[in-house]
C-alpha cells in the first residue's frame, strides 16, 4: 500500500497544500515548527480518524477557520487500477463528515482503509507514560486488524462513562450538598440512553434504562453491557499481544544488536529464532485473573477464550461492587489494564537506559509493522505505510543504521527531518522542502 495524493485544507498551518509520493522513500526536510509533522499526521489521521499528537480535533484546523479537509489516494501498488480515495472534514463541536469514492460515511466506517504505523519521538512514553497510551496503542492496532473494534471500542467507552454516572450519584445521595447535581445525573443518564449506540446488546435495555425507579436500579444492565463489550475487547487485546510477542522480541533484538545484514522480512523460522534469544518480553496486564484456556491445535498457546473472560469479569465486579460504590467509578474492565513491557524479567520503566527505551519502542512500533504486513499479505492490499515523524535525530549511529537497513524494502517509508545529516547515510529517496511564508507552511519539491 502507498498513498499516491495527499491535499490539506485548513489543516493545522496548511491553507491550502497538495503532495504527490511515490512508492519507496520520501523524505520531508525543514526546520522545527514549518509543518513536517502536520502532514505525517494528516496521513496518520486517514488510517485512525484520530490524532496521535491531541486528543480533540480543534487544534487540528487552522486558527480562524470553521472546519479542516483531508483528503488521500492509496493504491495497492503501482498497478492498482481502482485506488482508494478518502475524505474527512473535522470540525470542531460536531460530528466530522467522511466520504468514502465519492460516498458519504460514517468516519469510523472509514479506519483500516489506509493502514500506518507512525513512530514519532512522543512515542517514549509508551514505556514512560501512563497506562492509556499503552491501551491507545493496543486498541489502533487491533482496529487496523480489524475496523469492527472501533465500533466495540466506542460503545464499551460509552457504558463506562454512563455507568460511572450512576456509582457518582450513589456518592451524591449521601452528601446532601450534592443532591441537586445527582438528580441532574440521574436524569441525564435516561437522556443518554438514546444516543449512547451500544449495539444489539444494549438496544434489548432501552426500556428498562428509562423507566427504572432510581439510578442504582440500572446498575445491573450497565454491568452486563460492561462485561459483554469488555469481555470481546479483552480477548482480543489478549490474542494480539499473543501475536506481537514474537515480532516484538525479534525486533528488539534487531534494533539494539549489531548485526550484519538484519532481514528486511524475515521468516517466521527467522523471527522464532530471534525471539527465543531476546532479553525483551511484553505481556497483557489484566486486572482481573483470568484463567487459562484449553490447548487445541487452533490455541497452542492456552489463551483464555471470550466466555473464560467473560466470567472472569462477571465475578470481578461482584468482588468490587462495594469499593466501586464507596468510589463512584468503575474499577474493573479493559479500561483499567495495561500492556507490560519487561526487559530481563524488570519493568522497562524505571530500569531500562535511555537506549534500551528506544530499543523497546522502536521494538512495538516494527512488531505492529510486521504483524500488519502479515495480515495486508492475505488480503492483497500491500504493506502498511510506515512513517518516521523525526526518529533519526533521536537515534545513536548504530540505531539509525539498523532501522534504515530494516526498513530499506519497506513498499512506502515516509521520513521526516530537520537536516540531512539527521538522515543516515544510504538513505535515499524523493524529497520535499518545508519553509513558512507569512506564517503559512509551503511545500517547495527539492
Amino acid at each position: 500500500m502507498f498513498i499516491s495524493h495527499l491535499t490539506l485544507s485548513d489543516y493545522r498551518s496548511y491553507e491550502k497544500a497538495e503532495f504527490s509520493f511515490d512508492p519507496g522513500v520520501t523524505v520531508l526536510v525543514g526546520p522545527n515548527g514549518h509543518g513536517k509533522t502536520n502532514v505525517m499526521e494528516a496521513i496518520g489521521y486517514l488510517a485512525t480518524m484520530t490524532s496521535h499528537r491531541v486528543a480533540h480535533d480543534a487544534a487540528l484546523v487552522r486558527r480562524g477557520c470553521e472546519s479542516a479537509v483531508i483528503r488521500g489516494v492509496v493504491q495497492s501498488d503501482e498497478t492498482d487500477e481502482r485506488p482508494q480515495k478518502i475524505e474527512v472534514q473535522i470540525i470542531p463541536g460536531r460530528v466530522n463528515r467522511a466520504r468514502h469514492q465519492g460516498v458519504a460515511r460514517r468516519p469510523r466506517d472509514l479506519t483500516g482503509i489506509v493502514r500506518t504505523v507512525l513512530f514519532a519521538p512522543e512515542d517514549l512514553q509508551l514505556v514512560r507514560g501512563d497506562p492509556d497510551l499503552r491501551r491507545r496503542f493496543l486498541d489502533d492496532l487491533l482496529v487496523l486488524i480489524a475496523p469492527r473494534f472501533a465500533g466495540v471500542k466506542a460503545d464499551y467507552d460509552k457504558v463506562v462513562k454512563q455507568r460511572n454516572s450512576l456509582l457518582k450519584s450513589s456518592i451524591s445521595r449521601e452528601n446532601p450538598r450534592r443532591a441537586g447535581a445527582a438528580r441532574r445525573k440521574a436524569e441525564n443518564v435516561a437522556v443518554a440512553v438514546e444516543d449512547a449506540e451500544v449495539g444489539a446488546v444494549g438496544g434489548n435495555h432501552l426500556a428498562t434504562l428509562a423507566s427504572g425507579p432510581s439510578p442504582l436500579s440500572t446498575l445491573s444492565v450497565w454491568d452486563d453491557q460492561l462485561v459483554a463489550l469488555g469481555s470481546e475487547l479483552t480477548r482480543a487485546r489478549i490474542h494480539l499481544v499473543a501475536r506481537l510477542v514474537p515480532h516484538f522480541k525479534a525486533a528488539y533484538l534487531r534494533v539494539s544488536e549489531d548485526q550484519e545484514t538484519p532481514d528486511a522480512q524475515p521468516s517466521a523460522e527467522g523471527t522464532e529464532a530471534l525471539a527465543a534469544q531476546s532479553p525483551a518480553h511484553l505481556r497483557y496486564a489484566a486486572r482481573v485473573e483470568l484463567p487459562e484456556g484449553e490447548v487445541t491445535p487452533t490455541n497452542p498457546t492456552g489463551l483464555p477464550s471470550q466466555a473464560q473472560v467473560r466470567a472472569a469479569l462477571a465475578v470481578a465486579l461482584a468482588d468490587l461492587r462495594r469499593q466501586e460504590l464507596d468510589r463512584g467509578v468503575t474499577l474493573v474492565g479493559p479500561h483499567r489494564d495495561d500492556l507490560a513491557l519487561e526487559l530481563l524479567d524488570f519493568p522497562v520503566k524505571g530500569y531500562a537506559s535511555h537506549g534500551e527505551t528506544w530499543s523497546i519502542v522502536l521494538a512495538l512500533k516494527l512488531a505492529a509493522f510486521e504483524l500488519l504486513r502479515q495480515e495486508t499479505a492475505s488480503w492483497e492490499a500491500g504493506d502498511p505505510i510506515l512513517i518516521l515523524d523525526d526518529v533519526f535525530a533521536e537515534l545513536d549511529v548504530g540505531r539509525r543504521r539498523r532501522l534504515a537497513e530494516i526498513i530499506r524494502n519497506t513498499q512506502q517509508v515516509l521520513i521526516t527531518a530537520a537536516v540531512d545529516e539527521d538522515l543516515p547515510a544510504g538513505l535515499s529517496g524523493a524529497k520535499y522542502g518545508i519553509r513558512r511564508d507569512d506564517g503559512i507552511s509551503a511545500v517547495v519539491c527539492a
